[in-house]
């Protein structure tokens, strides 16, 4: 069951996203873009939630939290695309409670954010859609000057030690800056 979960916590790293230190000062204005363009710093990511696995004869409760807890690099969203530079480090920790056992774990792990294939669409309203290395994810935004908060649920299915697939619903939260 650790092996699983450590698994799915792997790739809930994929489905994060993050910015750091902004070299341009341009907010997509000057080219006909939309505000949210440009190079974003990184202040805040979180990735957390509680709930309880599925696996047929049992619930297994569980707590996940994935925090950016250092480095840096940038996201730097234009015309659709992001591209991402640097490196940060995220320290996850997770709880279950198995037939009576609590199990805890905590991992560090760093994230090279140029590894990903990454891109965004504007939705309606104030969403946003990002899709990285093959999943995609609709996102509340709030643009307030030079601060983007970026806020949803995301989803990640794990295979379970029999099979069956184990889903993780999980709160999602960036702070970022120019």
């Amino acid at each position: 069951m650790k092996k699983v979960l450590l698994a799915s916590l792997t790739a809930i790293g994929l489905i994060s996203f993050t910015a750091c230190s902004s070299d341009d000062d341009d907010n997509g204005s000057g080219n006909g873009g939309h505000p949210i363009e440009g190079v974003w710093n990184l202040d805040v990511q979180l990735i957390s939630g509680s709930g309880s696995l599925d696996l047929g004869l049992a619930q297994i409760p569980y707590d996940i939290r994935n925090e950016k807890v250092g480095g840096s690099g940038t996201w730097e969203l234009r015309g659709g695309d992001m591209i991402g530079n640097g490196v940060i480090e995220v320290e996850t920790e997770f709880t279950v409670i198995f037939l009576g056992d609590t199990i805890s774990d905590t991992t560090m792990e760093t994230e090279d954010l140029s590894d990903s294939d990454s891109s965004y669409e504007l939705v309606e309203g104030n969403i946003i859609r990002i899709t990285q290395d093959g999943e995609t994810n609709d996102f509340n935004y709030n643009l307030d000057g030079d601060n983007l908060t970026i806020t949803g649920k995301v989803t990640v299915t794990e295979e379970g030690p029999t099979g069956q697939d184990l889903e993780f619903e999980l709160d999602f939260l960036m702070e970022l800056s120019r």
